[in-house]
C-alpha cells in the first residue's frame, strides 16, 4: 500500500500527474564528504516522500549513517567524527572509527574480539564498495554494491549488498539483503554481526526492547542495567552491558523480531532479520551519560559461550562457489 502524505497517497499523486518531477516522491542523490570529518568518502542520500531519509557509506562497506523517519533520528551517531576507514584494522582500532549509524556490519571472517588475524569485528566495514548503483521510483529506493574480502594465500568472500526503503501509511521501511559468495578455492569461515544503532529520542530510559526467545543472560554482569527490556536511567561510570538471547523464535514466515519502544513515544522500530541465516541475537546497551546508545545485534555466529571457544568458534563455513543469504528488515510505525 502506498504512503499517503496530507490524505494522498503517493501512487495517486504520480498517477493523475501531479508529479512534475520523480525526485517529488523519492530520490537518491550523492556527496562527497562525511559531515564533521575531513573524509571525502562518497555518501549517497535516500529518500522516500512518508518514508526513511538515510546515509549509504560506499566507502564504509554500503553501511548506513544517519537515518530518520518524519523528521525523527533513529540511528545513534557515536562521538567519533572521523569517518575514513582503517586500512589494516587490527587489535581494537575497529573501535577507533566506530561512528555509529543505523548499521555497522561486523565481519567477514570475524566478529568479537581480535581473533589475532582481523582485528575487533573483523574489516567489512572498512572495506570500500565496488560497482555502487542506485535507482529510484514512487515510493522506494535502492542502492547496491559489492563488497570483496579476498587474501592471497587464504579465503575469499564476495558480498553483494542491497539496501530498499519503501514506505505505506503509517510505516517506512529499510531492507539490506546481503549475498555472501566463497568466490576462492578454499572453504572460508562466515562470522557476521549486524550492528543496529538506536540513539534518542526513541532510545531513551524507560525504553523496551521486546524480543520473544527461550531466555537471555548477560554476558557480564552490569548492576547499572538488571535487564535488556527496560533501558536504565544514564550512569557517570564508562560501561557497556552486552545481553545473549537463547533460540530466538520465528514467526511464520522465519522472521525474529525486537521491538523497540520508547515511553510515550508515538513511534516504534521493529527490527526483523531472517532467524535461518541470522540464528544469535545480542543486545548492547551502553548507559554511559554523553555516550548513551542501544544496538540490535543478530549475527551468524556466537560472541560467548562453550561454541565461542570450541576450534571453529561456532562459525558457519562456505565451501568453495557457495552462497548464504542474510536479510534484516527495518521498520518504523505509528505507535499502538
Amino acid at each position: 500500500m502506498s504512503a499517503r502524505v496530507d490524505g494522498h497517497a503517493v501512487a495517486d499523486l504520480v498517477e493523475h500527474g501531479l508529479v512534475a518531477h520523480p525526485s517529488v516522491t523519492s530520490d537518491v542523490t550523492e556527496r562527497h564528504g562525511v559531515p564533521g570529518s575531513t573524509d571525502p568518502a562518497r555518501v549517497l542520500l535516500s529518500r522516500v516522500l512518508g518514508g526513511f531519509e538515510h546515509e549509504t557509506i560506499a566507502s564504509r562497506g554500503l553501511d548506513i549513517g544517519y537515518a530518520a523517519w518524519r523528521g525523527i533520528p533513529l540511528s545513534w551517531q557515536s562521538p567519533v567524527a572521523d569517518a575514513r576507514p582503517v586500512d589494516q584494522p587490527r587489535g581494537t582500532a575497529w573501535l577507533s572509527r566506530f561512528t555509529g549509524g543505523l548499521l555497522t556490519t561486523c565481519g567477514l571472517f570475524n566478529i568479537g574480539e581480535d581473533d589475532g588475524i582481523h582485528g575487533l569485528h573483523g574489516d567489512v566495514s572498512h572495506r570500500p564498495a565496488a560497482r555502487v548503483m542506485s535507482r529510484s521510483r514512487a515510493s522506494m529506493t535502492e542502492v547496491a554494491g559489492t563488497i570483496e574480502a579476498h587474501e592471497v594465500f587464504g579465503p575469499s568472500l564476495s558480498m553483494e549488498r542491497t539496501i530498499t526503503s519503501d514506505a505505506g501509511p503509517t510505516w517506512a521501511r529499510l531492507a539490506v539483503t546481503d549475498v555472501i559468495e566463497n568466490t576462492g578455492p578454499l572453504p572460508a569461515p562466515v562470522a557476521m554481526l549486524y550492528h543496529l544503532n538506536i540513539g534518542p529520542p526513541l532510545a531513551v530510559p524507560g525504553s523496551t526492547v521486546s524480543v520473544e526467545a527461550e531466555g537471555w543472560t548477560f554476558a557480564s554482569p552490569v548492576s547499572e542495567v538488571p535487564t535488556p527490556s527496560v533501558l536504565p536511567e544514564p550512569c557517570t561510570r564508562v560501561v557497556e552491558a552486552v545481553a545473549v538471547y537463547q533460540r530466538v523464535l520465528t514467526d511464520d514466515e522465519g522472521w525474529s523480531h525486537a521491538l523497540v519502544s520508547g515511553p510515550g513515544s508515538t513511534i516504534e522500530l521493529d527490527i526483523a532479520w531472517k532467524g535461518d541465516g541470522l540464528p544469535y541475537l545480542h543486545q548492547w546497551i551502553y548507559p554511559t551519560a554523553g555516550r548513551w546508545a542501544l544496538a540490535i545485534e543478530p549475527s551468524s555466529a556466537p560472541l560467548f559461550g562453550a561454541e565461542r571457544v570450541s576450534a571453529d568458534r561456532g562459525v558457519p563455513v562456505l565451501q568453495p562457489g557457495g552462497t548464504r543469504r542474510h536479510e534484516i528488515m527495518i521498520t518504523a510505525r505509528e505507535a499502538g
